[in-house]
């Protein structure tokens, strides 16, 4: 057997005999690699719905409860919980059981089943030029380098306030870092702590598995306690591979234990798949390194909002600066007070509008969309003063969102959209003799990047060409002149004088 299958069995191995993982006779883990997929598990016999696959005890799955590093020092076990965000406490730990506990580790034949970083194909890993393929993707802006390089600094920092003595821990990289990173991004699991739950029952526990900082995105970072939850590595459950459309098994939590349910019938000889959160492909290639080819569940393209602005600046050329009079909608729209009483405090202007593959598009987007069209719409718009423009933005926003809430919506405003479409559209160039099978037969890693960031960017045109008569689809169509008189009806009416009264005759005797 060559080292990948020498691994395996170790693994397996392990799991039964050193940590207890109570695992079905039902399933095997699979060499899935003449496929492109690594490990994965299979279904060596018809598995029922709602049959457990296996069942981990809490004590083995790895995090700060768990892990050497809180039993050596055990003054940083609580700076883990309280002081240290999820992210930071895993890494530290997992570097820890890897660079100084090394075979010693408890977890050793599990960390021999990771992926090697030439085997790590999430966008941190690719270079310039693979990147270049991911073009026009708004997945470019996620990739977030600058936010891992400024969590790097801090770990390095916390080993030291930690005191660690080991010296292999003083002398951490940037490549160390992005892979023990990586492997968390893959693999982990935001996995509930019982215990910490039954010191304060009374409080509520707003767990959620995609809410959590990441790595490479940014955000509040709440620490362990906080967030009662304890951010893990799961052995086996992390060697499922993850389908939005195929998955048939979901891991569930108790007291004691974690087990693998089957969420529907397995037939022998399937792959058992489970799910990774509701992402489309451009998220599954960030945070995981592969993509689904015919496409996830949950696929959307994007149509930034500069997209949006330069549909309008040609439709409405004949206003004067209409670009800073976008400027100036957007600023009222985000800070004035009225605006946001009307808007029900909905931020409506964000950097792009999702458009997702069953056809849907946010409100918000409409919303906007709508505003901004009806604004623009407005006699001589182009020469108010700010103070003006702002009366109108607070009118035009309250009677919008009327509008859209009774199901309707203006033609102009559903052209306009259908221009955005196309606008956005002419951004990509997708290969359309596109080789799809390359993603399991290529053994180019190169050429495998190219391919998944075709799959990628076919995935967001289909969403967005799906999302063109989106708003067709969903509302009634009005004509803008109603809406438009209603509005300069109700300005005229407030600018009018108040009538005299007439005084009463007084009867003459």
């Amino acid at each position: 057997m060559d080292n990948f299958k020498i691994s395996s069995v170790n693994f397996v191995h392990w799991l039964a005999n050193d940590v207890n993982v109570k695992i079905s006779p039902k399933i095997e883990v699979a060499d899935f690699r003449d496929l492109n997929q690594g490990r994965c598990v299979m279904a060596t016999d018809d598995i029922a719905l709602d049959e457990v696959l296996f069942e981990i005890p809490r004590e083995s799955i790895l995090n700060i409860e768990t892990c050497e590093l809180s039993k050596k020092y055990p003054e940083a076990k609580e700076r883990l919980y309280d002081g240290v965000g999820h992210w930071e406490g895993l890494i530290i730990v997992l570097l820890y059981e890897l660079r100084v506990c090394g075979k010693e580790s408890r977890w050793w034949p599990y960390f021999e089943v990771f992926p090697t970083k030439e085997n790590m194909n999430g966008l941190m890993y690719w270079n310039d030029e693979e990147l270049k393929h991911l073009e026009p993707s708004l997945v470019l802006q996620r990739i977030g380098k600058d936010s891992a390089e400024e969590m790097f600094e801090t770990v390095k920092e916390l080993i030291q306030d930690f005191g660690i003595q080991d010296e292999s821990m003083k002398s951490i990289t940037w490549d160390d870092f992005v892979f023990v990173a990586s492997v968390i991004m893959s693999y982990s699991f935001d996995v509930e702590d019982y215990e910490e739950e039954e010191e304060d029952d009374d409080e509520e526990n707003d767990d959620d598995d995609d809410a959590l900082v990441e790595i490479v995105h940014g955000g509040e970072n709440p620490s362990v306690r906080d967030d009662k939850s304890l951010k893990s590595m799961i052995p086996l459950a992390d060697t499922l591979n993850a389908d939005t459309k195929k998955c048939n098994a979901n891991l569930m939590y108790d007291e004691h234990s974690l087990k693998m349910h089957a969420i529907k019938p397995i037939a022998k000889g399937e792959q058992v798949y489970n799910l990774y959160g509701e992402h489309p492909n451009s998220e599954i290639l960030r945070r995981y390194g592969y993509v689904e080819e015919d496409g996830s569940k949950y696929d959307f393209g994007e149509v930034p909002l500069a997209t949006i602005d330069k549909v309008l600046q040609t439709e409405f050329s004949q206003i004067n600066k209409v670009d800073d009079l976008l400027v100036q909608v957007y600023d009222a729209i985000r800070t004035d007070d009225t605006v946001q009483e009307n808007l029900e405090f909905e931020d409506i202007v964000v950097d792009s509008c999702e458009c997702y593959v069953d056809g849907e598009v946010p409100s918000e987007c409409a919303l906007l969309l709508q505003i901004v069209v009806v604004l623009l719409q407005i006699p001589n718009i182009g020469t108010f003063t700010p103070e003006e423009v702002i009366r109108y933005v607070q009118r035009v926003s309250k009677k919008c969102f009327q509008l859209l809430g009774s199901g309707k919506m203006t033609k102009r405003c559903d052209e306009i959209w259908k221009l955005c479409i196309i606008e956005r559209l002419k951004d990509y160039n997708v290969d359309p003799n596109l080789d799809i099978q390359k993603l399991h037969t290529t053994r180019n890693i190169s050429e495998l990047r190219h391919v998944m960031a075709d799959v990628m960017l076919k995935c967001e045109v289909a969403s967005l060409t799906a999302c063109k008569d989106a708003f067709n689809a969903k509302f009634k169509l009005i004509e803008d002149q109603k809406l438009l008189n209603n509005i300069l009806k109700r300005k005229v009416e407030e600018e009018a004088p108040e009538p005299k009264k007439k005084r009463a005759r007084k009867n003459k005797k």
